[in-house]
């Protein structure tokens, strides 16, 4: 973590209630960039065949 963002979450430590509730809903509403690779067809597909098959196991033992 940053000194800034040490220094930012300290102060924040010492607002009011109500200002850190306002502050932490901005933070919030910000947008975040990461960056992200969406799954592939086959990966779709894999995990959906996983989840199908652990539904069928765990009605197998009902």
């Amino acid at each position: 973590m940053t000194d800034a963002a040490q220094q930012f979450i300290s102060t924040f430590g010492t607002l009011p209630r109500k200002a850190q509730k306002d502050v932490l809903l901005s933070l919030l509403r910000l947008p975040i960039e990461v960056p992200y690779t969406a799954p592939t067809s086959e990966q779709m597909r894999r995990a959906a065949d996983a989840i199908f098959l652990e539904m069928d196991r765990r009605e197998a033992l009902n």
